[in-house]
């Protein structure tokens, strides 16, 4: 048992300077490396000005989406008897909702109100005589 134990470290070593070697050797792939030689650097062979040198093309659109037109970490500014619904937990089983800071579920009470449904992007309130509808703001 012992002697499998080294064979196996002597492999993962010898694969192991393998892969460094390996890594050391190959050129990169994410962009040009300059070595400047003092040799390079008087007969000018190497870039000299920024025009010379192009950089990487970088896309300036990360992402098809829409701008949410608001952060989503910043609480909207309530008065005490406003209601904001800040965010939704969904599952299908056990949905949640974030109003004014405070995780809810059904059956829970915030401020006056009963939470009687929650809904992929609205929640139902009840006081007692009415229902209350909150919707997310996109």
């Amino acid at each position: 048992m012992r002697n499998k134990k080294i064979i196996v470290l002597v492999i993962l070593s010898v694969a192991a300077v393998f892969s460094l070697l390996y890594g050391i050797i190959t050129p990169s792939k994410r962009g040009v490396r300059f070595s400047a030689k003092p040799a390079d650097i008087q007969q000018k062979k190497i870039a000299t000005t920024a025009k010379e040198i192009t950089p990487l093309s970088r896309r300036t659109k990360r992402s098809n989406y829409p701008s949410w037109g608001r952060s989503p970490f910043i609480l909207q500014e309530t008065t005490d008897n406003e209601l904001a619904l800040n965010g939704i937990l969904w599952d299908a089983k056990n949905p949640q909702a974030v109003i004014n800071g405070e995780i809810v579920g059904v059956g829970d009470k915030i401020n006056k109100y009963s939470v009687v449904d929650i809904d992929k992007n609205k929640v139902i309130l009840n006081d007692g005589t009415e229902d209350c509808e909150l919707k997310l703001v996109y």
